[in-house]
Order: C-alpha cells, then structure tokens, then sequence
C-alpha cells in the first residue's frame, strides 16, 4: 500500500480545496537506496511528513506539465481484474504471462520468478480527458501471474505497452516547456522540476540534458529534485500521481 500513497493524498487535498487546484510536486527518494525517505524544512525534519507551499492563485501565476515523451504501442488492453497496484488479469488473460508474451520473453518457472523489469516495463494508461499517465510496473507474482505497478490502477482502465526511452524524449520535453513559455508565461520568474529517478536509470548521465534543455527553455533561478513519483497534470488532464515523469512548473508574480 505505501506504493499508492500519491492518489490519496491528491484525494485530500481536492476534498478540502476543490479539484480546480493545481498540484504539483513528487515522494521524496533516496537515491535508489529504499531504506527511509526523509522531508525538511528550516526547523524540522520528517520521516512521515508532507512539506507543502502553498500559492495564492489572485498573486501568483503558475503554468506546469506532466510531460514523459514516452511512445505507446500496439493494440489497447483493458485491465479486467485488479486491487489497488497489482494487477492479476489484462484481457482476461494472466496479467504476467500477456506482458511477457508482448516482450517476447519466454522465460522457464525459475528464471520468471526471479525476473525484475528494471524499470523497462512500462504502462499507458488512458484517461478520459487528457494525455495518459505512466504505471511503471515493478514485480511479477508468479504464484498468481499477477503484476504489480508503482501508482493505483483499477478494473476497466485501458492501457497500452510502451516503447524504451529514446533520446527524442528529452528534446521532446524541453519543446514542450518551450510551447508553454511561448504561449502561457512568458516572463516567468521561477522553475521547479519533479523528475522520477527511474529516468536517471534510463538515461544516466543524458538525464541532465533534459533538465538543462528546460532551464534554458525559461532562463530563470531554479529547483527540484528526483523523486519516487510525481504529482501534476498532462494537457488537459485533472491532477494526477505519475511514474517516470518528468514535471515542471513555471511561475510569476501578477504584480
């Protein structure tokens, strides 16, 4: 359960001040070491906490975007059994078997339960309105063929594979910041940025590139950090918890 912590706490959020606010930001991480994740502000440090800032929308103005450039592929399934982040049939069928069988891994008893994606299986997800969202998965449960991803999913989602990383992605993102700075915020005054670490594994080193490519975009003081999830919406989309996302947000004072 401590995987889907995202969409509760975007649930609580929205109960008290309404869907229309915009929410931005990430799980802190620490550096691939899953032992214990730490928030901290001036006075305190935390272990179970939750550091907010919040902006007051009549003074300050705010543009961001969930952006992954990650490709889907082939034909849509449908999730047809799920609870929570694990998912035990797609298209009726097992869910592990159809996603090796869509790798075109045929693995024996002992080589699939040991086997680990490695942040190389990834799901999208469709949403009603607005871009998908990304569910990476992370374990195959080979007692019940189940898998089991890192954010919530339900019954009746549909999704679809897709493609591995490529380095269009990273030029793909910072044009998108530089649609958004030419179209919405053009005299932005300050960046934050909510990178998912599983990109880091995926791009190594090039990873700054992409972070770079959108600071270059705005040109204003920034900061942010890798996280182990990311909280913000697609175009058009309602807020969200993502995987392997990168998020952005652009602000400037309305005086």
């Amino acid at each position: 359960m401590e995987r889907i912590v995202g969409e509760p706490i975007i649930k609580a959020i929205e109960a008290v001040t309404g869907t229309e606010t915009e929410i931005w930001g990430g799980r802190a991480g620490d550096d691939f070491l899953f032992e214990e994740t730490l928030v901290f502000s001036n006075h305190q440090v935390l272990k179970t906490g939750i550091i907010f800032l919040v902006l007051d929308s009549d003074n300050i103005q705010i543009r961001g975007l969930a952006a992954s450039g990650q490709k889907p592929v082939g034909t849509e399934k449908t999730i047809t059994k799920a609870s929570d982040n694990c998912i035990y049939e797609i298209d009726h069928q097992p869910a592990a078997e159809m996603v090796l069988k869509f790798l075109g891994l045929h693995l024996t008893q002992e080589e699939a339960e040991v086997f680990y994606p490695n942040h190389n299986v990834i799901f999208s997800v469709a949403r009603g309105k607005g871009e998908p969202v990304l569910r990476s998965v992370g374990l195959f449960n080979w007692t019940n063929k189940s898998v089991s991803v890192l954010a919530a999913v339900k019954e009746g989602d549909k999704i679809r594979l897709t493609l591995p990383p490529d380095f269009e992605i990273i030029e793909e993102v910072s044009n998108n910041a530089a649609k958004a700075k030419a179209e919405e915020i053009p005299d932005a005054e300050a960046l934050l940025m909510f990178s998912c670490i599983g990109r880091l594994a995926q791009f190594g080193p090039l990873v700054g590139d992409e972070i770079e490519g959108v600071r270059k975009v705005f040109d204003v003081p920034m900061a942010g950090f890798f996280t182990y999830g990311e909280f913000g919406r697609t175009r058009g989309g309602d807020n969200e918890f993502h995987n392997n996302t990168c998020c952005w947000v652009a602000m400037r004072s309305k005086r």
